[in-house]
């Protein structure tokens, strides 16, 4: 079992029909949330040659996705026989 620290409660505020929610907040809090939100620069990551795909590699692993992807859309049938369209959920 794992047992997590207890956190403090909070108030949000939700319309009917939210897309969004608000949080009552003091300055001070809303100040830290928008500089924690800032975006941080881009970084480059990139593998060591050695580990790296070659463009042929590249090519088939990009291809075998565009043809599992092909296949998936192509498979229409529900494992019930009846197609996504007739379901009513």
């Amino acid at each position: 079992m794992v047992k997590e620290g207890a956190t403090l409660g909070y108030s949000k505020l939700f319309g009917v029909g939210a897309i969004y929610a608000l949080t009552p907040c003091d300055e001070k809090a809303a100040l830290k949330a928008v500089e924690e939100i800032q975006p941080r620069p881009l970084m480059l990551v990139s593998l060591p040659q050695e580990k790296a795909l070659s463009a042929a590699e590249h090519e088939m692993v990009m291809d075998h996705l565009k043809n599992s992807a092909d296949e998936d859309a192509d498979d229409d049938d529900s494992p019930d026989g009846q197609d996504d369209d007739e379901v009513p959920y």
